[in-house]
């Protein structure tokens, strides 16, 4: 009886044995299985994911217009912070009024975008300006705009730019459009003058002819507390002269093709860098 009873408790610890095997071999040769479909590509197609840049999220985009580098803001992942001190002011910029010879005629009145190209490039070259010479180079640079582009009346941002490429040689010239003020300041403190168009009216200069002129160019050459400090061509005392910081970054409109239009035109500015 006890030989019978160890035979069949041996029987079925081989049995066991046996099922035990088979079940691990089951569970490899799944495993096998499931590793060839997964390693093969064709079994799946590639998921889409969508990335929520953050609210603050901000870059800049480069496209190229012509020969002129435009900068538009993208969403993107947020930009690193800049300290921004409290005051800044590139120096030694040079300035003349847009009319140096007193006389408001049309050369006077239009040529704001001129005498703010005159002021960025005798920054750059370190050349002085004194207001016989303004006048000379201004009249000079409005006689090459009419012979290659029939006026010198009211360009935009990337025209003024261009011509700061075709005229004054300047190879590499950004127009950077729809900024915050505090991207602005940023760009101050970069150290280059920037020109910006403006709707002038906005600009609430008690020292314009009134009521001031519907479409302004000036050169802004820093900042100190809530004042943005400007070389502003359109008034004789224009040299450092400073706007409210809030007044000026609401008057700043590109020229979208008519005066009358101004306050459609978006927020541009154009940065000239030197080429050496």
């Amino acid at each position: 009886m006890k030989k019978i009873i160890r035979l069949v408790i041996g029987n079925a610890k081989f049995i066991l044995f046996i099922f035990l095997a088979a079940e691990i071999a089951g569970i490899f040769f799944l495993l096998k299985k499931f590793n060839n479909f997964v390693s093969d590509q064709n079994n799946f197609s590639t998921p889409t994911f969508i990335s929520r840049p953050s609210k603050q999220a901000e870059k800049e985009a480069e496209l190229k217009i012509g020969a002129v580098t435009v900068s538009e803001k993208i969403a993107s992942k947020p930009a690193e912070p800049v300290f921004l001190p409290d005051k800044f002011l590139i120096g030694e910029v040079p300035f003349s009024v847009q009319s140096p010879d007193s006389k408001w005629d049309e050369r006077g009145e239009e040529a704001c975008e001129e005498m703010s190209e005159i002021i960025v490039d005798h920054f750059w070259t370190k050349k002085p300006l004194d207001r016989a010479l303004a006048l000379a180079e201004r009249n000079k640079l409005i006689d090459y705009e009419i012979q290659h582009y029939g006026g010198f009346h009211d360009e935009d941002a990337v025209q003024i730019a261009q011509r700061l490429k075709e005229y004054f040689n300047y190879k590499t010239v950004e127009v950077v459009y729809d900024f915050t003020l505090q991207e602005l300041k940023r760009k101050i403190i970069e150290g280059r003058p920037i020109i910006v168009p403006a709707a002038g009216r906005l600009l609430n200069n008690p020292f314009f002819k009134q009521p001031g002129p519907l479409y302004h160019n000036l050169v802004i050459i820093g900042y100190e507390g809530s004042d943005i400090i400007t070389n502003d061509p359109g008034i004789g005392r224009g040299k450092g002269y400073r706007y409210n910081e809030n007044v000026l970054y609401n008057a700043i409109h590109d020229f979208p093709g008519t005066k009358e239009n101004i306050l459609a035109g978006r927020k541009a500015m154009i940065i000239v860098y030197p080429n050496n």
